[in-house]
């Protein structure tokens, strides 16, 4: 008797993608259809006629539907994702849209949650898209965090430990790029500081970058406007925010008490 080994590796069994294609691929590779799910994904309506046909030649590549698929009939990891996050052991930077339609907020603040050391950048108005709705406002606070990290490395090396006792970082050199880098990619800003927030500053592995945890400041972006961006805590701001945040904490709690039998998810 034949069997299909359906474990998502390429190519995948003619049957398989023949019913794949039928009844998701036709439909997911319409014109119309990637520009409706374009209208909700971004924050404010996008008319982009280039992305469009960017999207559509992709899925015109010979190889479209079997990527499609594999990723349909891919198995479970061993690790989960959740576990894959509690063991990096290295400086993180979570970019966020605000106004993200489909991975909301509490996400990102689940994510903070499991790894407290990450740097919390937040774009506000911004949606599932930040790198492509506010281009120059990504762009400065990727360099300004990977300058900082890398300024924090050098310092390591030559001994200095990169600030404080402790392996602390030394936040006034991680945040003295933020003057070249003002006008970067054609755009102007400002800063304002907010309320400092406790966020772990102890922690070895947090790299704050251009901005303190509670300041934020503002990105000109090409297409015009302004892009307000803050450097958050990642605590719940609302009572669904904080409904999760709760749950979260119980099953902590459990865990703890079950000995680690039953992680609590992200």
């Amino acid at each position: 008797m034949a069997t299909l080994k359906l474990d998502g590796t390429v190519p995948v069994p003619k049957t398989v993608k023949s019913l794949i294609e039928r009844l998701w691929w036709r439909n997911l590779a319409d014109p119309t259809t990637i520009s409706g799910l374009l209208s909700l994904v971004y924050a404010r309506p996008v008319d982009d006629e280039l992305l469009l046909q960017r999207i559509l030649a992709a899925t015109e590549h010979p190889g479209a539907i079997d990527a499609f698929a594999s990723i349909v009939l891919s198995p479970k990891t061993k690790a989960s994702f959740d576990d894959n996050l509690r063991r990096l052991a290295c400086p993180v930077l979570l970019c966020y849209g605000q106004a993200d339609p489909w991975v909301v907020p509490m996400w990102g603040q689940r994510f903070k949650r499991a790894v407290p050391h990450a740097a919390y950048y937040e774009l506000a108005e911004v949606g599932h898209c930040p790198h492509h709705e506010a281009p120059i406002a990504v762009n400065r606070v990727l360099t300004s965090w990977v300058t900082a990290v890398e300024e924090r490395l050098a310092a390591q090396a030559s001994g200095g430990g990169g600030g404080g006792g402790s392996g602390s970082i030394n936040n006034s050199s991680l945040n003295g790029s933020s003057g070249g880098s003002a006008a970067q990619g054609g755009s102007s800003s400002s800063s304002s500081s907010g309320s400092r927030g406790s966020s772990g500053d102890d922690d070895p592995l947090l790299v704050h970058g251009e901005l303190r945890v509670g300041e934020s400041m503002r990105v000109a972006e090409a297409r015009g406007g302004e892009v307000v961006v803050t450097h958050v805590a990642g605590a719940p701001r609302n009572v669904f925010e904080r409904a999760d945040a709760a749950l979260f904490a119980l099953r902590r709690r459990l865990s703890t008490a079950l000995g680690g039998r039953a992680a609590a998810p992200v």
